[in-house]
């Protein structure tokens, strides 16, 4: 799911390319109500709120999707080191003549940063671009709202690692809830 068609007609051309069975959906995960149940819901890159309601209802709509021992996982940035990281700029080039340009601001307002992603192919002279906010929640504040949406089995990780999350030190975090 996305709110990016171009997004979505890319990850569409990569699947048929892999002959893969996936569906897409052009939308807002965060307005989505689930119909179906699933063994595992699993955000990559991708779990963005806008307010701490907002992330309770989007947990709950996601904890009564999920099976019995049905797991979430997501990734998040770590808020107590995220003021030190902003204003950032990241330009990587992902392959051949194609870069990504990442930008970010924190917003000690909105305790959040805004953000700007683009992706310059110059082999096709294709772009994309998507502005967005991010709200970040301290682990505690999250470890609430696991709770509040029905959550009680859950765990912190480093991003995208099997090891403990350290708060004082890591960058982001990888979480999985069990229902």
């Amino acid at each position: 799911m996305d709110l990016s068609s171009n997004f979505l007609s890319e990850a569409r051309e990569i699947t048929q390319r892999e002959n893969l069975e996936i569906k897409f959906i052009f939308g807002d995960y965060n307005e989505m109500r689930f119909e179906e149940r699933f063994s595992v819901i699993f955000f990559e890159g991708s779990f963005f709120y806008k307010s701490r309601e907002g992330l309770v209802s989007l947990l709950t709509r996601i904890y009564k999707a999920l099976t019995p021992n049905g797991r979430l996982y997501f990734e998040h940035p770590n808020q107590s080191k995220i003021k030190n990281q902003f204003p950032m700029v990241n330009l990587s080039e992902i392959e051949k003549n194609v870069f990504v340009l990442q930008t970010g601001e924190y917003d000690e307002d909105d305790s959040g940063s805004r953000n700007t992603w683009l992706k310059i192919d110059l082999k096709t002279q294709v772009h994309y671009k998507c502005d967005f906010f991010l709200k970040h929640l301290s682990t505690d504040e999250i470890k609430n709202c696991l709770v509040e949406a029905g959550f009680g089995n859950f765990h912190f990780y480093k991003k995208r690692r099997i090891e403990d999350f350290d708060p004082g030190n890591d960058d982001g975090f990888s979480l999985v809830a069990k229902r």
